[in-house]
């Protein structure tokens, strides 16, 4: 009778394969293996970072995406429209501005200077506190702008005539950028409020000066309040493009 380790060894033998792979088969099916791993590894880190991707763009706050914070774009303010017209044939001046500013005119000059006319968005009381035959005094009209108020002064400014002045020569040293108002050249300078229009309410202060090269000098004043100024200094700016001189 056989013994149990003969046995064990001819059931063993029966299950050997009777091909056995060459080495180089099992190095083949080794290498096959290796690589499917790696592509499969590969285009594991493929998906990932095309989620990450996925999420950079649609998780708010993130950078870089339609719905993350993104670097805000300087937006231009819009002016009032400017649907009135000014005409001043006296001082051979036109100029447009918006119906929110009404005109206020008010008879001052002195030597040399003499006002044309002033816009305000409200009640702007008569600037000479004393009109008598024997004195005049005159200073800023009284008015109390109220949020986002307006008012602007407009100044015929002349003086004895110079053969050496240009307009050159007398904007040269101002403050404020250099500029072309209807041909001829003008500064405009903006900073924080003048007396005269902080106690009018106002915070911002801007004026325009435009020197022709004959007659008077055109001098504009503007007092604007706060909180934001930027619509009311946007609607003066446009108005200084519409302003036209009839030679």
């Amino acid at each position: 009778m056989p013994e149990l380790h003969d046995l064990l060894a001819d059931e063993a033998r029966r299950h050997e394969p009777t091909i056995r792979p060459s080495f180089d088969l099992l190095e083949n099916r080794s290498r096959h293996r290796r690589t499917v791993r790696a592509r499969g590894l590969a285009t594991s880190a493929v998906v990932l970072l095309a989620i990450a991707v996925t999420l950079l763009v649609t998780v708010p706050g993130s950078h870089g995406g339609k719905s993350g914070l993104t670097t805000p774009q300087p937006k231009s303010t819009a002016a009032l429209p400017l649907d009135q017209v000014a005409d001043f044939p006296m001082f051979g001046l036109s100029f447009r501005y918006p119906s929110a500013w009404q005109r206020y005119e008010y008879s001052v000059a002195s030597s040399f200077t003499t006002l044309i006319t002033y816009l305000s968005t409200a009640p702007l009381g008569d600037p000479c506190r004393t009109r008598t035959d024997a004195l005049i005094e005159c200073g800023p009209p009284p008015v109390s702008l109220g949020t986002g108020g307006a008012t602007v002064s407009f100044t015929s400014s002349g003086g004895p005539p110079h053969p050496a002045t240009t307009p050159e020569s007398r904007l040269g040293t101002m403050p404020g950028e250099l500029t072309l108002i209807d041909g001829k050249l003008a500064r405009v300078s903006g900073a924080a409020a003048e007396p005269w229009c902080a106690e009018s309410g106002g915070s911002r202060t801007v004026t325009a000066l435009i020197v022709p090269a004959q007659g008077n000098d055109l001098v504009i004043n503007a007092c604007f309040a706060g909180p934001d100024t930027a619509t009311s200094e946007a609607t003066f700016r446009a108005l200084l493009d519409t302003i036209k001189w009839h030679d």
